[in-house]
């Protein structure tokens, strides 16, 4: 699951399944109550719809080949996107640090509203659970820097945040965190599979458009964060397979009352930082999920919420150094620098489901700006050799007597071919007087 996407469906359970329509009136306290096992069973069923009914757009989207628009996700977007992103997955972290409850926003500037009732609620912090992620942090980064040093003695990376996480619960358990220090715990986790079934149909209609938007927002995190990877381990990511993928995933996951999947940046940078390269670690995770989820999981109730806070905030350190990037591009394609900050600011300020349309609409613009202001340059020989460069650039380079040889950067179409007759006349006269 990834922060983003829990967002959009709980947007759409909370508007088909309210709290108003499940309240009772209880005859003793005179006053109405709500019915939360009603209430809950619904609310699976429309998330388990809506997932079966994202996952069928994700197959649709596959067969037709939408997977082009990758084509568009140039990678100072990709990492523009994946930083902005981040920042969001680090804010929905926050509560769980201080130990405060904000109020949930959505819809654009949903994240400048939840960081100011971050604020506003900081005098409120659990001094317990503060301490609890303080201590959490900094015992990952020293155990981090700890693997590097260990890193060629080993001959695999000791699974740090697997220790942290059981170090933890035991401590919580032992020292009662919950009940004496008011540190929020994971608490109760239902054990078994569900069994399959049916999708609720009546409210395919009302969900229609969220599920669409839902499965072209998981799309793009998944193939961006495939294409950030991919591109540190020189790799290619098939864009119509990850589409294809993910529909299958979540429309047969949907059956069976499961949640939408995409790619969860913060456990993917979890798994790169412990080791994990190929579909092995995938397959071990699963089985240690699965083992968790029909017997063991009710070990893990007390494990305080800020650890799991501090393991996501250490592990997105690397996405954090991708700022570094803005004076890289200024100095070698201010266009591309553009395209990053503008991305970045997108996905902040509109959440990464439209930041993420804004963002390839914003670069799509870029390439028509650039064919409408290409750069027009006369050739000349580099002398002993058959290379041609621009004369403006390079002194060595010679015109060819009697030829003159004209160059456009950008490709030549009916948007900037009265440009290109201009240019072309304007050099021809010049070439022509001298």
């Amino acid at each position: 699951t990834y922060a983003v996407m829990s967002v959009m469906i709980g947007g759409v359970v909370d508007q088909l399944a309210p709290d108003s329509n499940f309240e009772i009136w209880n005859n003793v306290t005179n006053s109405s109550i709500i019915d939360t096992v009603a209430r809950d069973k619904e609310r699976v069923q429309i998330a388990a719809t809506v997932t079966f009914m994202s996952g069928l757009f994700q197959i649709l989207l596959g067969l037709i080949k939408f997977g082009f628009v990758v084509t568009y996700l140039s990678e100072p977007l990709v990492r523009g996107y994946t930083t902005g992103a981040a920042i969001h997955v680090i804010v929905s972290q926050l509560k769980y640090t201080f130990g405060i409850n904000p109020k949930r926003y959505s819809g654009p500037v949903s994240l400048i509203y939840t960081v100011l009732e971050i604020c506003y609620l900081l005098p409120e912090t659990n001094i317990g659970t503060l301490v609890v992620s303080i201590v959490t942090i900094v015992c990952l980064i020293l155990a981090k820097e700890l693997n590097a040093y260990l890193g060629k003695k080993l001959p695999v990376p000791l699974p740090m945040e697997l220790f942290a996480v059981v170090i933890a619960t035991v401590i919580s358990w032992q020292v009662n965190l919950e009940e004496r220090y008011g540190v929020a715990v994971v608490g109760e986790i239902p054990s078994g599979l569900q069994p399959p079934a049916v999708p609720a149909w009546s409210i395919f209609v009302q969900i229609i458009g969220n599920a669409f938007a839902l499965s072209v927002v998981g799309y793009g995190i998944a193939i961006s964060l495939g294409r950030i990877f991919a591109l540190k381990y020189g790799y290619k990511v098939d864009s119509n397979q990850e589409l294809l993928a993910l529909g299958l995933s979540n429309s047969i996951g949907g059956l069976f009352q499961c949640f939408a999947v995409s790619c969860s940046m913060s456990r993917s940078m979890v798994q790169e930082s412990t080791g994990g390269k190929t579909q092995v670690a995938g397959a071990i995770s699963a089985v240690v999920i699965l083992f968790i989820t029909l017997w063991i999981g009710s070990l893990f109730e007390d494990l305080p919420k800020a650890v799991l806070a501090a393991i996501i905030f250490v592990n997105l350190h690397g996405i954090m150094k991708q700022f570094l990037d803005i004076p890289a591009l200024w100095k070698t394609n201010k266009v591309d620098m553009l395209v990053w900050v503008v991305t970045f600011i997108l996905t902040l300020l509109l959440n990464p489901d439209f930041g993420l349309l804004g963002a390839i609409i914003f670069s799509l613009l870029t390439v028509i700006f650039r064919t409408q202001l290409p750069k027009y340059s006369l050739l000349g020989q580099l002398p002993g050799t058959d290379i041609y460069k621009p004369v403006e650039d390079y002194t060595q380079a010679k015109q060819v007597p009697g030829i003159l040889i004209f160059r456009s950067s950008a490709t030549l179409y009916f948007a900037n071919a009265e440009m290109y007759q201009e240019a072309l006349g304007e050099k021809v006269t010049t070439q022509t007087e001298h």
